[in-house]
């Protein structure tokens, strides 16, 4: 059978054996990757790189590119490592975005990293390892927020990125939601004054130090691989679940009606509680 064309949900597993990069479903298991350290630059250039490969990013962001134009104007060099194939393209690029093409080399990316002070998000790509990796430079990381960007449904993770449909409220969640400022800026680019006080804040504060949250870190990372490794049968799917909880907490069980277009994680945040998966298999046969 061929499990290329399949989607996730038709694999027959149980949601704990998908492995995901990023903690950002209460149904899946979070085994993460590891981000380096590098070595710091306390010199940067007033550089802002775009974050994204392909033209199709700047495409009706009109608002967004007179935002950079307005800090070209503050001293910053807007700058993009965008592949422009088509001469129609190449043409209608930006003037004031000074593009360095496809880069590759790791080299050749690390270097415009370590010179650059912020890393700005256009939507897309969503949840790239980039903006990591651009923290434990030192950069700052601006990105949208798609609750206030006028699409009321937000934006969904295909299933094939993801095994499940994701509701993103940004570009990156878990950097809104756990990391924040002054590494992370979340924001409604519509908002061309709260956008400009962003910037002119970095310009006015010195810059960071090279961050990596804790749950990117080695120590951190190899400590939930070992878990996984010496608690888990991958090939027997009652490992993932916790049948003991579930039977010593069955009678602490709680319902909600989410409403639409709200996870099951937001409605039990809001309550205060846990959105556990284990309880999922009790409350479908209660329903």
């Amino acid at each position: 059978k061929n499990y290329k064309s399949e989607r996730h949900g038709h694999l027959g597993l149980d949601t704990k054996q998908y492995l995901i990069p990023y903690p950002e479903s209460d149904d899946n298991t979070f085994l993460g990757f590891v981000v380096h350290n590098v070595r710091h630059n306390p010199d940067k250039e007033n550089r802002v790189l775009i974050h994204g490969n392909t033209p199709t990013i700047l495409k009706g962001r009109k608002d967004l590119l007179m935002n950079l134009l307005k800090i070209n104007d503050l001293g910053f060099s807007i700058e993009s490592t965008i592949s422009v194939k088509d001469i129609d393209v190449k043409l209608s690029f930006p003037t004031f975005i000074k593009n360095h093409g496809q880069l590759h080399s790791i080299e050749d990316f690390d270097k415009i990293l370590n010179s650059t002070k912020v890393l700005i998000g256009f939507g897309s790509p969503t949840e790239d390892y980039l903006p990591l990796e651009a923290l434990s430079h030192g950069i700052v990381y601006i990105q949208p927020s798609f609750e206030t960007e006028g699409n009321e449904t937000m934006t969904q993770l295909t299933v094939g990125n993801r095994p499940n449909l994701i509701q993103l409220k940004s570009q990156f969640p878990y950097l809104t939601e756990r990391v924040g400022p002054p590494y992370v800026y979340t924001l409604d680019y519509r908002d061309k004054i709260k956008f400009q006080k962003v910037i002119e804040s970095i310009i006015e504060h010195p810059q960071n130090e090279p961050f990596i949250p804790i749950e990117y870190q080695v120590a951190e990372y190899l400590n939930r691989l070992d878990k996984l490794l010496s608690t888990r049968n991958f090939c027997n799917m009652d490992s993932f679940s916790n049948n003991n909880k579930l039977l010593e907490m069955e009678m602490h069980i709680s319902y909600f009606n989410n409403g639409t277009g709200k996870s099951c994680s937001d409605t039990c945040k809001f309550h205060k509680l846990d959105c556990d998966v284990d309880f999922f298999s009790k409350i479908n046969e209660d329903l």
